[in-house]
């Protein structure tokens, strides 16, 4: 079970259970409905009219870890922990999260998601390998985040900045993602269009 430390901060009597994609079950306990409330009304009402004692809500996620970087931020305003602040974290999780949020209409959360982001991106760009989950990430968005453009536009822009640098061009696995989603290769081909091809990277 990840950190869930956090939870102290707002003693509850309430349980999230989470039903993941390989059918299985976990819950979450000593959860406040009231904290959760206060930034995410929506999950608040999951719980229902139960007793205050016996509060339970059931929700669908990828995985246990995305559940509690959810709340982590619900409670302390910052789904990172110290640790993954320090270094590489999953690009996937940052767009799952904003999806969550999205979902859960958490718009300061979806802002800090996207933020973080755009840091992997960043920080990637000065180290000679991709972000962790890149084409996990870039088929997530394509699927489930069309409509957002300024984080397409986060991934298109590192695709193409560091293509040849990361060596992407190379990658069977971000070539096959290309061929799979059309997409993703046409606004690959016009990102490095408007670049003015200054980066040199083409499939």
């Amino acid at each position: 079970m990840a950190d869930l430390e956090f939870l102290a901060l707002y003693p509850g009597n309430a349980t999230i259970t989470i039903l993941l994609p390989n059918g299985q079950v976990q819950r979450i306990e000593r959860v406040s409905a009231t904290a959760i409330g206060d930034k995410c009304p929506l999950l608040w009402y999951c719980f229902g009219d139960g007793p205050a004692n016996d509060q339970q809500a059931s929700i669908e996620a990828s995985s246990i870890a995305l559940v509690v970087s959810f709340l982590r931020y619900l409670y302390t305003g910052n789904y990172l922990t110290a640790i993954q602040e320090s270094g590489p974290f999953s690009l996937l999780h940052h767009a799952q999260l904003y999806k969550m949020a999205q979902d859960f209409d958490v718009p300061e959360l979806q802002v800090a998601a996207h933020v973080n982001f755009m840091r992997e991106t960043e920080i990637s760009c000065c180290v000679p390998h991709p972000p962790l989950d890149l084409c996990a990430a870039i088929e997530f968005v394509y699927k489930h985040l069309a409509g957002q453009k300024p984080l397409i536009e986060t991934l298109l822009n590192y695709c193409v900045f560091s293509f040849k640098y990361h060596g992407l061009g190379t990658d069977s696995g971000f070539r096959q993602l290309a061929f799979d989603i059309p997409a993703f290769h046409k606004d690959l081909c016009q990102t490095n269009l408007r670049r003015d091809f200054q980066d040199e990277g083409e499939l």
